[in-house]
């Protein structure tokens, strides 16, 4: 847990507002006051997390609520290895999850896949629960490259896509209204990191990052409402420190 910070509407706060700065390994992904990676990461996915909650540098632009960087797992961490775990619970819901990962001298891969589902998605409007259900699946995936011991190239990448069926009340539900939503996130980085023989470290990166979100009226409604939204966000992030000793 992370102190001054709180879930609320889907949405990360910490100090009291949403506008905090998502990183991943340390490079920036860019998203709007509205979007967040942060529901991206399945918890066994990252290695630790790093947070900054006051004294931001100005490096950091106007997201003045917070830093969270997601240090991610890869293949280094063991050679040939796996996980699946399977869970299932009241109102049929399901958690799926599958990792694997492993590494050569100077390549390491990390990959998982992960799903669920449940028939009680968003809060209901009525006691008695009708039209709820929902269901999410999402991919992650991280590789390095160690050219040499001053050079190293990594990508990491992550897609997830969560599906609901809009509540109905007892009346929506007679008069056939089968509303839902779709949200998609996904964003990939590529990174060189180069380090120097006089104590500089140079961060390339460019990076990509994508949001959707859907709202679908059902073809019996009698009144169709169908909202698409969508934004992408394209550029890149370089970086350079210099130690003197």
């Amino acid at each position: 847990n992370v102190p001054g910070a709180f879930v609320m509407h889907d949405h990360l706060h910490s100090r009291g507002g949403h506008g905090v700065t998502w990183e991943v390994d340390g490079v920036p992904v860019p998203n709007s006051n509205l979007a967040t990676v942060g529901s991206q990461f399945d918890p066994k996915d990252v290695d630790y997390l790093e947070v900054q909650r006051g004294g931001l540098s100005s490096n950091y632009g106007d997201r003045s609520y917070g830093v969270f960087n997601v240090v991610t797992r890869n293949g280094f961490e063991a050679n040939r290895f796996g996980e699946f775990q399977a869970t299932y619970g009241n109102y049929h819901q399901t958690n799926e999850y599958l990792n694997f990962g492993s590494h050569s001298d100077r390549f390491a891969y990390y990959g998982s896949l992960a799903g669920s589902r449940t028939d009680r998605g968003l809060e209901r409007v009525e006691p008695t629960v009708l039209h709820d259900q929902s269901a999410s699946f999402s991919r992650f995936t991280n590789l390095i490259y160690r050219r040499s011991s001053m050079n190293e190239l990594r990508f990491v990448g992550s897609a997830r896509r969560d599906f609901y069926q809009v509540p109905n009340t007892l009346a929506q539900q007679r008069l056939g209204i089968r509303d839902n939503e779709i949200a998609t996130d996904s964003f990939g980085n590529f990174t060189w990191v180069h380090m120097g023989s006089s104590g500089t470290l140079l961060t390339v990166s460019p990076y990509y990052h994508f949001n959707r979100g859907q709202y679908i009226g059902g073809p019996n409604d009698p009144l169709v409402t169908t909202d698409d939204r969508r934004s992408h966000y394209i550029g890149g992030y370089v970086n350079l420190a210099i130690t003197k000793g």
